[in-house]
């Protein structure tokens, strides 16, 4: 069941909203390394920037060592003045640049860290095997696609990109259950440690005015990407016997 156009609703997302193909399924391993690396960016900044002004400390010694003497003869005089204004200079405006190098660095590291942890969806898959992944933001893939892995559970919440009061509410059809109740905001839908697969899932905003806009997209156990679907409408099937793999989640603001 190939996914349907885009509509132009959600036409500027299309970079993240369209199906994978082949090549793009290949290359899910390299993604998951560069979310790797960006998580441990996160998580280590601060001790980067320690290293960082220590490397930088090190160095301004290093350029003092090597240009200082050179600079300072024995007999200070009328003579040897000019000479050590003059490397004294070299050194000053030498040092000048890189420190201002070194804090324009600082400020861009503090600026990214701030941007790290701003989103608009937040979403994380129980599935088969692992348990529980990663959380992943905005579009990006959840679970797992091409391995068989059947998805047991799901938790969302919003980021700090959407304006406060506004909230998300959501509901798994389970193996064996059914649908599940309504849960809000992080809490579990599905089940964990009963191997039962997760068949389809409902996804809302609540109080969200007028151009807000949850949109999702499920992988499915012999259908791979379906349909964008959005706003409570069920993503998945039911009486089918087949598990949900992965999902994608998006939230549209005006």
């Amino acid at each position: 069941m190939p996914p349907l156009p885009l509509s132009q609703t959600v036409g500027r997302h299309a970079s993240l909203m369209t199906g994978y193909t082949r090549k793009e399924t290949m290359e899910s391993d390299l993604k998951t390394g560069m979310n790797k690396a960006e998580r441990w960016l996160q998580s280590h900044w601060a001790g980067l920037i320690v290293a960082y002004l220590l490397v930088c400390l090190g160095l301004y010694l290093t350029i003092w060592a090597l240009i200082e003497p050179l600079g300072i003869p024995d007999v200070i005089d009328a003579d040897s003045l000019p000479v050590i204004l003059k490397y004294r200079g070299f050194a000053h405006v030498a040092l000048t640049v890189l420190l201002g190098a070194h804090i324009t660095l600082i400020l861009e590291l503090a600026f990214r860290r701030r941007t790290w942890n701003s989103y608009r969806v937040a979403y994380q898959a129980h599935t088969q095997g692992p348990g529980w992944w990663n959380w992943v933001t905005d579009g990006r893939l959840a679970g797992t696609i091409g391995e068989g892995r059947r998805m047991e559970a799901i938790r969302v919440k919003l980021g700090s990109d959407i304006s406060p009061g506004i909230g998300v509410t959501y509901q798994a059809h389970v193996e064996g259950i059914g649908w599940m109740n309504w849960v809000f905001e992080g809490e579990v839908s599905g089940t964990t440690g009963l191997k039962k697969r997760m068949e389809a899932v409902r996804i809302k905003l609540t109080n969200a005015p007028s151009g807000y806009s949850m949109f999702y997209q499920p992988y499915v156990e012999g259908y791979g990407w379906m349909n964008w679907v959005s706003d409570g409408e069920q993503a998945g099937t039911t009486g089918e016997s087949k598990h949900l793999e992965a999902i994608r989640i998006l939230v549209v603001v005006p």
